[in-house]
């Protein structure tokens, strides 16, 4: 799973590329499960490339592929926000999600969760516990850091496998890329 403490870190994007590079590197299926924010990357994209007639899933792990989209040449996949976390009601699901993962297990060699902010929203720490694993992505110059300790321990008493973190968009002082003649 990968969250952001407190939104806008680009946890989205890094859950695309990872999935991009597993998928090429790995030569491996990979699936994006898009349960992130509105404004998410995952949820731009899969709006942009909706399919009309998306079949809902129901558990099996075949009926859960026919629900993804795929997404560029390489064998990477998104199941799309819609169909991932609320039930017919719009409430979030835990139980829901659960049987989803577990399906998307066993059609996919891995699927990455892009999880809401971890301080918005209490589903980050329901989807870390459904995960192998989360990697935290805080925004450099922009994440306070008691918010990115109090992330860290929201996910820690939540009892959430926490892989470590990414600090995104962080740039070292003077450093440059050489200049070319």
């Amino acid at each position: 799973a990968f969250p952001s403490v407190d939104g806008g870190s680009g946890s989205s994007e890094i859950c695309f590329h990872t999935g991009r590079a597993l998928s090429r590197e790995l030569s491996a299926s990979v699936c994006l499960v898009d349960a992130g924010s509105d404004a998410s990357f995952l949820r731009q994209f899969s709006a942009a490339n909706t399919v009309a007639g998306l079949p809902e899933p129901n558990n099996g792990a075949e009926s859960v592929r026919r629900s993804t989209l795929r997404i560029g040449e390489e064998d990477l996949w998104l199941l799309p926000g819609r169909f991932s976390m609320v039930n017919a009601s719009g409430r979030f699901s835990p139980d829901r999600m659960r049987l989803r993962i577990a399906a998307l297990r066993e059609a996919f060699d891995y699927v990455l969760i892009d999880a809401p902010a971890v301080l918005s929203a209490t589903s980050a720490v329901l989807l870390g516990q459904m995960a192998d694993g989360t990697i935290l992505v805080i925004e450099a110059n922009s994440t306070r850091r008691h918010n990115a300790r109090a992330a860290r321990e929201s996910l820690q008493s939540g009892n959430v496998k926490l892989l470590g973190a990414i600090l995104n968009n962080h740039t070292l002082p003077g450093a440059s890329l050489p200049h070319r003649s």
